[in-house]
């Protein structure tokens, strides 16, 4: 089959790139025209699938995360697939004897998100367990929405929206016609106050609100040299704490939620970081800043400050609700660029550099020559 991978390794050799010490560069990613085809491993416990793979999105710093870089995800062929978002159509289906019926089947058009210890769908199949994937939201006549193209940009994003905004974040979800019908509406809640950091990255390429939502969303640049995230707060006229932060940013903006009074609410408040583990963001400071985030975080939490770094995990039930918000509507992906799979290396390399990117959204891979 047809792959984009990191160089492999022969047997005996050390690979090219490791972790943390060298990691994957876009420069580095090959095509190749005879990757072995996935297969299920032996004895898998869960039912399985081999998707046809129509479209993938890629992920900035995907190449630079721990799991591809593990020394048995390089074989003499190849190293590892990037690509973890999918949308494709299940060509066989893998029931495994100690699992109920398998929920799809041969044909099903689907999307989820591969997870990140095995190769992703830069290819023209790849392996997917069955939490890992949902029927894809149905096509809607005249609306772009449910193209391969532009699901492919959501699961990723939107399980990671998901998950740091209701399930580690205690945001309440918004509802839908299809929800509604199943539950009754939960009581009138006080509106509560949100920041995300970094929020041009995975987080919001897919980001889902409630119809007519009456939030006021102010955008700050921090990508300016001089910027310092609580004086920004204040110029914007922003002086209310925060129930919730999303931290996507990492270094010295990380480091001023937590240092700087007023940012977090406390009691209450939670930060949810999907920038890295605290004791790598600390690396990237100065030892007195470092010891300083330290100190406030000890005292904090006594206090009520809640301080989380997460991964996103694939979740077949999430995959649903985001499919549901998607036909409502409520949740939209974005297409920054679509390109051949061939031409993958030159994909990943505007991902990475951010060089003529025309604004958000996700640069995706047509796999697929048909869709």
């Amino acid at each position: 089959m047809r792959a984009l991978h990191l160089p492999g390794a022969a047997d005996g050799h050390v690979p090219a790139f490791n972790y943390p010490n060298k990691k994957g560069r876009a420069e580095a990613l090959q095509f190749s025209k005879d990757i072995p085809k996935p297969i299920v491993p032996a004895g898998c416990s869960t039912n399985a699938y081999i998707l046809r793979v129509q479209t993938t999105a890629l992920q900035k710093g995907e190449l630079t995360w721990p799991e591809p870089l593990e020394r048995h995800r390089f074989q003499p062929w190849a190293g590892a697939i990037p690509g973890h978002d999918v949308v494709g159509t299940i060509d066989t289906v893998h029931h495994a004897t100690t699992a109920p019926s398998p929920k799809f089947k041969a044909g099903d058009r689907v999307w989820g998100l591969i997870d990140f210890d095995r190769d992703g769908a830069a290819a023209d199949y790849v392996l997917a367990y069955e939490n890992e994937i949902a029927l894809a939201p149905q096509s809607i006549q005249h609306l772009h929405r449910t193209s391969s193209a532009t699901l492919a940009t959501v699961p990723l994003s939107g399980l990671t929206a998901y998950q740091a905004l209701y399930t580690n974040g205690h945001f309440a979800e918004p509802s839908t016609t299809t929800t509604a019908q199943r539950h009754s509406r939960p009581p009138a809640q006080e509106p509560k106050r949100l920041l995300i950091t970094g929020a041009s990255g995975t987080l919001l390429d897919a980001h889902p609100l409630p119809k007519g939502h009456p939030s006021r969303d102010v955008v700050l640049d921090y990508t300016t040299s001089d910027f310092h995230l609580s004086t920004a707060l204040r110029n914007a006229g922003i002086t209310e704490p925060f129930d919730l932060v999303i931290e996507a940013a990492g270094g010295e903006i990380a480091a001023d939620i937590i240092l700087q009074d007023g940012i977090v609410k406390v009691p209450g408040g939670r930060v949810m970081s999907i920038s890295g583990p605290l004791e790598g963001g600390l690396a990237t400071l100065d030892e007195e800043m470092a010891a300083q985030v330290k100190a406030k975080l000890a005292v904090e939490d006594r206090e009520g400050l809640h301080f989380e770094f997460f991964i996103v995990k694939p979740d077949m039930g999430q995959l649903e609700r985001l499919g549901e918000w998607v036909k409502e509507g409520m949740l939209m992906g974005e297409v920054e660029s679509v390109w051949e799979l061939e031409h993958g290396r030159g994909a990943m390399m505007r991902v990475e550099q951010g060089k003529g990117r025309k604004g958000r959204g996700k640069v995706v891979l047509r796999v697929d020559r048909e869709q």
